[in-house]
């Protein structure tokens, strides 16, 4: 073979084993397919990490909901938290999965020791939440807060916190600490349906807190506020409940207090001091005095609509409650309310 048939011979079998890069490198066909599987294995990746991989931060709400899959153990809603039933039972563990709620704590405080975020602040909280620590889950609220002000859900959550705090400081505490623990609730749970007023777990905890504060026609409106929102839900069967309780509370109220003023006018009649001063002690509510705001009510309308008689009648019967009031209990607004009324 001379030089150029040997030269030919060497071009045709270079091409065909080869392929030349534009800065003259070669890659043989090995490298050829090992450059492929990066670039599947790279796809692949990507794809894993979009659809497939979970942060420890996803699994450990994972395993948080698995923890209270049967039953939650706070009557507020927690944000990234599924439905179950509530029990009312207090210090009820039967139901919770211990095991999913260990590695839950795990996995979200291990995240939040290595890379602290709004986001492990919040996931932690949620844990300290549900386990009725509820200091401990204002804190990571409020710290969470410092970085994300306008995060509604945070909001809401702190909201659920201060609230069943208040819950217990109602029932364990005289101090009236309960009072301004719910007014904290009432404030995050405003800003977060500030923030996304269509936020459902806002809208069902701000109406627990109505109820809570033994404001039924706010509750009410924030129930079916609610119901106007999601109507389909298991929550929704539950926020129906506390809707037919609503009025069915409503309805004993109004005959009770009917009852109670049908027999105060029976002692007034009867000049009964000491029976008129018994229905009137038990006729306080949070907006005053049944009977004071009733008589009232009367003798406005009265004296507006030109029937002098029954004017008269409902001025002298609150003067005479005024100085009842003021003779057996020291308490003279009433009194004083009768006088400003008749003069």
């Amino acid at each position: 073979m001379n030089g150029k048939s040997l030269y030919r011979w060497g071009r045709k079998n270079s091409q065909g084993t080869s392929t030349q890069t534009g800065e003259g490198m070669i890659l043989t066909p090995l490298l050829r397919t090992a450059a492929i599987l990066v670039l599947v294995l790279a796809a692949a990746f990507g794809v894993w990490r979009l659809v497939v991989y979970r942060s420890p931060v996803d699994r450990g709400i994972a395993a948080l909901n698995e923890a209270f899959a049967a039953q939650r153990p706070l009557q507020s809603r927690v944000t990234e938290l599924r439905y179950a039933r509530y029990s009312s039972t207090r210090g009820d563990k039967s139901a919770i999965n211990q095991s999913a709620l260990d590695l839950s704590s795990l996995l979200l405080q291990t995240a939040l020791h290595d890379a602290p975020s709004t986001q492990t602040r919040h996931a932690v909280g949620r844990v300290y939440l549900l386990k009725g620590e509820f200091d401990r889950a204002i804190t990571e609220f409020e710290e969470a807060l410092k970085t994300s002000p306008a995060n509604a859900r945070l909001h809401s959550d702190l909201a659920a916190a201060l609230l069943e705090k208040a819950k217990l400081e109602r029932r364990d505490d005289e101090s009236g600490r309960s009072e301004t623990t719910l007014a904290g609730s009432y404030d995050q749970v405003n800003e977060a349906l500030t923030l996304d007023s269509s936020m459902l777990d806002a809208r069902f905890n701000r109406a627990l807190l109505f109820e809570a504060m033994g404001l039924d026609p706010q509750a009410l409106a924030d129930w079916e506020k609610y119901l106007s929102l999601d109507s389909n839900s298991q929550w929704a069967t539950e926020v129906r409940s506390h809707i037919e309780e609503i009025r069915k509370r409503t309805e004993r109220a109004s005959k009770r207090e009917a009852d109670l003023f049908t027999e105060f006018t029976n002692a007034q009649q009867a000049g009964v001091d000491d029976q008129m001063w018994q229905v009137f002690s038990k006729s306080h509510l949070r907006t005053g005095n049944y009977i004071t705001n009733t008589i009232v009510d009367k003798y406005l309308d009265a004296a507006t609509t030109a029937r002098k008689d029954e004017a008269d009648k409902w001025s002298q019967a609150l003067f005479r409650l005024g100085e009842l009031s003021r003779t057996r209990s020291g308490d003279s607004f009433t009194s004083d309310m009768s006088r400003a009324y008749s003069g």
